[in-house]
């Protein structure tokens, strides 16, 4: 398995731990999506630092919540016949030179990844930003959503 493919099936299990535990709602509404039970909390260790799966979780929550990123995830159910979701990959991860996850969302085919949005999360407070390509900006999250609205 390729380091990519390693870290998207990584981040799969994170966000669907993350969700059963936090949400209490299996499969969020989606029921094709799989999830896995988590551990309870008590048999977790504690600790005040959260781990990047926690953080990489937490921010698929967050992606995942976006009524742009819902309305493409209905879209892809829809010309699925309800087999296929949204995808989260996580492109890039914060480093000594970079403060910001990059993480595009789009329809996982078995031919490609076709990306429709590029999100850039800040890794100290999770605020979003979102590229478009079109016009070769960066925006906040309410920046682009207002601009965009139709």
């Amino acid at each position: 398995m390729d380091k990519l493919s390693h870290s998207v099936v990584i981040i799969t299990v994170a966000a669907n731990i993350f969700l059963s535990m936090h949400l209490n709602i299996p499969g969020s509404g989606n029921s094709k999506a799989n999830f896995y039970l988590a551990p309870k909390k008590d048999s977790l260790p504690q600790t005040n630092q959260k781990n990047s799966s926690e953080s990489e979780a937490e921010i698929a929550v967050k992606i995942l919540s976006i009524k742009e990123v819902k309305a493409k995830d209905r879209y892809i159910d829809s010309i699925s016949h309800h087999k296929n979701s949204i995808s989260l990959i996580f492109m890039g991860r914060p480093d000594e030179d970079h403060k910001y996850y990059w993480i595009q969302a789009g329809y996982n085919s078995q031919v490609r990844f076709e990306p429709y949005y590029n999100f850039y999360v800040n890794r100290y407070d999770l605020s979003v930003f979102v590229y478009d390509s079109v016009k070769e900006r960066t925006y906040t999250l309410k920046e682009w959503q207002r601009v965009n609205k139709k």
